[in-house]
């Protein structure tokens, strides 16, 4: 696969690659914007996921099947999951639930 790069937002590496590409900046991405390519799943479709409670990478998945393709490497236009994608995406849009402890523990000290 051959990448042309310019200067900007993208992949991570510091270049932007086309549109098709990870985006570091999922709030002004389009509705349309593919995130998970194996199943052809768009941001609105993550964020609808979101804003119906999957305020983690994991419940996400479970809401959308995103990230469970076999072919995401062939897939994705710069050759790696969509797991990144679904991570920023929950940080832009994600909202965990009152009294929620980050860190994956209970909450009680």
């Amino acid at each position: 696969m051959s990448e042309q790069h310019q200067h900007g937002q993208g992949c991570g590496c510091g270049h932007q690659h086309g549109a098709a590409a990870s985006r570091d900046d999922w709030r002004n991405a389009p509705a349309e914007t593919i995130v998970c390519h194996c199943l052809g799943l768009t941001k609105a479709q993550i964020v609808s996921a979101i804003e119906q409670g999957a305020f983690t990478v994991a419940l996400v998945k479970t809401m959308t099947g995103a990230g469970r393709g076999n072919d995401c490497k062939q897939k994705h236009p710069l050759g790696h999951s969509c797991e990144g994608d679904l991570q920023r995406l929950v940080e832009a849009f994600g909202q965990p639930p009152e009294g929620y402890a980050r860190g994956g523990g209970c909450g009680c000290h």
